[in-house]
């Protein structure tokens, strides 16, 4: 599982990074799908953590 977690992070920090070039038109609908994929990280790694 833990695995699985860091390429969930890996693909948000190069979406990230990706976003940083981007059109400022879609940076809300970029932020709000960051927000929610933090979100879940957050919440497998309280499951995680137990």
């Amino acid at each position: 599982m833990k695995i699985e977690m860091l390429r969930k992070k890996d693909k948000l920090v190069r979406e990230a990074a990706a976003a940083l070039n981007c059109e400022p038109e879609a940076l809300p609908s970029i932020i709000e799908k960051f927000q929610r994929e933090i979100r879940d990280i957050k919440k497998e790694m309280k499951r995680i953590r137990g």
